[in-house]
């Protein structure tokens, strides 16, 4: 009896250990996403580049774990004396103020991903983990800007120096340059395992026809370590669940986007609904997700042209591109398609013979670029990634909610 009740008792022991085990977890983390857009950023100079990101330790996803491995994205082909590094304060000297320094002899042009010697758990104190390179030769625009920046700009998430032009170490989190493309490989346990939110409260407007299905695309942010296959949701004023598959996985901090199935109403009008998560992948959603869209129903659907207001100027060396792309809208979409040259580059009618000065109410970051239905600013040519027509197509597909 005592031998069956001593191996009971290491199974439960073994057991007991392997549910542990079970919470300690490895994600990737950054202050951006490994699906995140990438721009470059620069001193159009050979110089050496110091790159970091600060990880307070009271971060709230990050704080006392461990970091095993770093990825950062190089962008310059001509490089050299490439190292990853980590370190408790802002190094003067890298390779003997910095705490753990890891050369990287083989980088490639892209993604890179380096071990750590050991593993460097985060204290209260926090840790500056960041790269360091220098570019050889300007051969290409990448080596006149060869640091990969993504996303929105964060405090903490951008620390640069150079060996020329910017001596001094710096936040440029105020910039808006966006976030270091830099990630880390974090152990330890984590707080939710299958969790998802809404990446914004309100998900714009669904449109559909009286008895009729429509959809609207929300954007689902992923705080569980497991990576977001689907989610379950409910509609306001109907109990039953629907799911939604994603069309890839999202990874731990990434945000993907989803379709969800909406209904018309009983008769014409406009209502506010709300849409909860219910469940990620399969299994209760461990945190709270709502978000709220509006529900517009019509007694039919009436075409919907698209009106682009195009930012440009007779003085633009580089707005010919929007030309060719105003005129590429024209001929695909013909009546559909409504466009507007708006002339502000210049500031005067002595400068551009079609320069307007009335036309106000629109801003614009730069020409030539345009926004269709006064969305967001775009390429006339290139649109949002790289085909103006795929946005058409899209404003295009949203119903009209009211027909002359």
């Amino acid at each position: 009896m005592k031998k069956i009740l001593t191996f009971f008792a290491s199974l439960l022991l073994a057991i007991a250990a392997s549910a542990q085990d079970s919470q300690n977890s490895q994600v990737w983390w950054g202050y951006v996403g490994s699906d995140a857009d990438v721009t470059g950023l620069g001193v159009s100079a050979a110089e050496t580049y110091d790159c970091a990101s600060f990880i307070p330790g009271t971060h709230d996803v990050a704080s006392g774990k461990s970091i095993l491995s770093v990825r950062f994205m190089m962008l310059s082909s001509n490089v050299k004396n490439v190292k990853v590094w980590v370190s408790e304060t802002l190094p003067t000297t890298i390779d003997s103020d910095a705490e753990q320094v890891v050369n990287v002899p083989n980088v490639a042009s892209g993604l890179n991903e380096v071990s750590l010697p050991t593993p460097y758990q985060i204290s209260s104190k926090g840790v500056y983990v960041g790269y360091t390179f220098t570019v050889t030769s300007l051969a290409t625009t990448d080596d006149y800007y060869p640091i990969a920046c993504a996303g929105q700009s964060q405090q903490n998430a951008l620390w640069l120096r150079t060996s020329a032009s910017v001596t001094s170490w710096g936040d440029f989190y105020e910039t808006d340059f966006g976030c270091l493309y830099l990630q880390m490989l974090l152990e330890g346990e984590f707080a939710y395992r299958n969790a998802a939110v809404f990446a914004s409260s309100s998900l714009g407007e669904s449109v559909a026809v009286v008895g009729g299905t429509s959809s609207i695309t929300a954007s689902v942010s992923n705080k569980g370590v497991e990576p977001v296959t689907s989610i379950d949701y409910v509609l306001s004023g109907d109990v039953q669940e629907h799911r939604a598959l994603l069309p890839s996985p999202v990874a731990f901090g990434s945000v993907g986007t989803v379709s969800i199935s909406t209904a018309a109403g009983s008769e014409p009008g406009t209502e506010s609904r709300t849409v909860t998560i219910t469940k990620v992948n399969g299994v209760a959603n461990e945190l709270s997700a709502e978000a709220t869209y509006s529900q517009a129903t019509v007694s039919r659907l009436a075409p919907h042209p698209f009106v682009v207001e195009e930012y440009t100027g007779t003085t633009c060396g580089w707005c010919p591109r929007g030309m060719v792309g105003m005129e590429k809208m024209r001929k695909t979409f013909g009546d559909d398609f409504v466009g507007i040259a708006i002339h502000r580059y210049a500031r005067s009618t002595v400068q551009d013979a079609m320069y307007i000065k009335d036309y106000t109410q629109v801003t614009f970051s730069g020409a030539p670029s345009c926004r269709i239905n006064r969305g967001s600013v775009i390429d006339p040519y290139y649109g949002s990634d790289s085909d103006v027509l795929d946005d058409c197509r899209a404003a295009l597909s949203v119903p009209a909610k009211v027909a002359v």
